[in-house]
């Protein structure tokens, strides 16, 4: 979809997702509606409006209160999200789906298990979530350039099939360039970063 495109905020407030046609689909999505709304309604919502209340005034920089606040505003975004699709987290808004790239985001972070006291579990959370924003710009940066490669891949063919053997040598060149920038990219993703 485009960023401002005429499909660029679809599948809110649809309830036709709770009366889909396939009725795994329809099951599917009301289970999804119900549990978010049960998650937002008696446990996000609620605890932080509980932890708020009660630790307010001691909070500072690294209070292991604001780890579970923010795990209760980025779960409570996703329930309510899924809420406004009713069911659906395919939602979109100026050609992004938020809901799936906060699930993304969080998924394989202390947000989704185990939290960890202190400052500790500040700076882990911190650092998983610069860790995954990373290796998804990385992922994208080499998408990209694979599929750079394959055009340049496909033109040589071209080349390959009329005889222009200075166009081969040209794509050549260029692919063996692009392969090294892709593996570059593909080495810093296995580093982590500190």
């Amino acid at each position: 979809h485009e960023a401002c495109g005429p499909q660029c905020c679809t599948g809110w407030c649809h309830p036709r997702q709770l009366y889909g046609a396939d009725e795994q689909q329809q099951f599917d999505h009301r289970v999804a509606f119900f549990e978010a709304l049960r998650s937002l309604l008696l446990l996000e919502l609620p605890f932080l409006c509980w932890r708020f209340w009660f630790e307010h005034a001691g909070l500072n920089a690294f209070s292991f209160a604001w780890v579970l606040m923010l795990k209760n505003v980025v779960w409570g975004l996703i329930d309510a999200m899924t809420i406004l699709g009713f069911g659906s987290t395919a939602g979109t808004c100026l050609g992004h789906v938020p809901a799936q790239f906060l699930d993304r985001t969080v998924n394989g972070t202390s947000l989704s298990g185990m939290m960890l006291m202190g400052e500790g579990g500040v700076v882990l959370i911190g650092h998983q979530l610069l860790q995954k924003a990373v290796h998804a710009r990385i992922q994208k940066k080499t998408e990209v350039m694979q599929s750079q490669r394959a055009w340049l891949l496909v033109e040589r063919s071209k080349a390959l099939h009329e005889g222009d053997q200075a166009a081969i040598e040209l794509y050549d060149k260029n692919a063996k360039e692009l392969q090294q920038l892709i593996d570059d990219e593909l080495n810093k993703k296995s580093m982590r970063v500190m």
